[in-house]
């Protein structure tokens, strides 16, 4: 806790070699594995709190929390490029752990702002609220499914200018049941990718394989999008769907959006939704689509604080 920095210097020469850690990991995506260290990892620590520091530049991963119960981030800052810093997640919650509290914290870094791993032993009860993102690629689920996630509530986030907004990803090879989800007051702009919805994530090896994956009583609520993009909603196969309901989602603007839908059931209301979820394969909708007015964004989207 405090208002100090550690800076993990992973754009810096390593001594006696004319490359980064994040060099490293940019050839890595030619073949082979990166080994570069992370910035904080916990393994088996109840009631572990961050309160008030400042995270930079980590060669990887810059927070991880495996096989704990009770872990608080609070006023959390993490700072790092947008390009450049593969594979630099900000809080990465996983792998048995349950009881989590991400908030009032402000992330902007080369990968996943934050990323909740379903892999060995699942995760379960943890809430994201009143924080602010920035550049990274965003509000994640996954890729490991394969434990199961269940009981995530995610309210008052803002998304300002990620590669992906509200995400859920996984794969035939470390799927298994995401549900009972809910993400309430989300602002998202400038995004390429501001709701995806993704069985087939390709960053994470083999596609097919036998760890299925379905994602099934996910509620989007008070969502606004503004700056075009594209909505995904793609299941991995008949019998494991995409299940979401949409109160209230809206797109804010004339912006182009397009639109992916596969293997999904989706169902509009009660609220309005905007969102046009037509032509869908194997897909149903449920409910009309409706305009409405959206709450405004304004207040949520504040400059990264230095």
């Amino acid at each position: 806790m405090g208002d100090g920095t550690i800076d993990g210097r992973g754009g810096e020469k390593l001594l006696g070699k004319d490359v980064s850690w994040w060099d490293l990991a940019e050839q890595a995506r030619t073949g082979g594995r990166q080994q570069v260290p992370r910035l904080i990892v916990t393994d088996t620590a109840d009631n572990f709190t961050l309160y008030r520091i400042t995270l930079k530049n980590s060669p990887n991963f810059h927070v991880v929390y495996n096989h704990g119960d009770g872990f608080t981030v609070w006023g959390l800052k993490i700072d790092t490029p947008k390009r450049g810093a593969r594979n630099t997640d900000g809080v990465d919650p996983g792998a048995g752990s349950k009881n989590i509290t991400i908030t009032h914290s402000y992330i902007r870094t080369g990968d996943d702002n934050v990323a909740i791993k379903g892999g060995t032993g699942g995760i379960t009860n943890m809430t994201v609220s009143h924080n602010h993102f920035y550049w990274g690629h965003g509000m994640s689920i996954g890729s490991e499914t394969n434990g199961g996630v269940s009981k995530i509530r995610i309210f008052d986030l803002s998304l300002d200018g990620p590669d992906n907004g509200i995400r859920i990803k996984s794969n035939g090879s470390r799927g298994g049941l995401v549900h009972d989800v809910v993400y309430d007051d989300v602002c998202v702009r400038d995004s390429p990718n501001p709701i995806t919805f993704d069985t087939g994530y390709t960053a994470a090896g083999t596609l097919t394989g036998n760890s299925l994956p379905s994602m099934r009583e996910i509620t989007l609520h008070n969502v606004r999008v503004s700056g075009g993009g594209r909505f995904s909603f793609n299941g991995y196969a008949t019998d494991y769907r995409v299940g979401v309901r949409l109160d209230n989602v809206l797109h804010t603007d004339s912006a182009p959006y397009t639109y992916s839908i596969h293997h999904a059931d989706l169902i509009l209301g009660p609220g309005p939704s905007n969102l046009e979820l037509t032509g869908g394969v194997d897909s149903t909708v449920q409910g009309t689509q409706s305009k409405g007015v959206p709450a405004s964004c304004q207040d949520k989207f504040v400059p990264f604080p230095q």
